[in-house]
């Protein structure tokens, strides 16, 4: 496995959810893997929520 480097920062979750903010999820993470429903109803339930 070839080691990832991982950069974050602070954000308002209202700009993660709302603007024309792209999130890059690894497609393999941890010991499972999202399903694309999964992750789609994560960032519509957020935008439900904050925007």
């Amino acid at each position: 496995m070839t080691r990832m480097d991982i950069k974050g920062k602070q954000r308002p979750i209202q700009k993660v959810f709302c603007d024309d903010f792209v999130l890059r999820v690894p497609h393999y993470q941890r010991l499972y893997a999202w399903k694309a429903e999964n992750a789609q109803e994560l960032i519509s339930s957020g935008s439900r929520r904050f925007c």
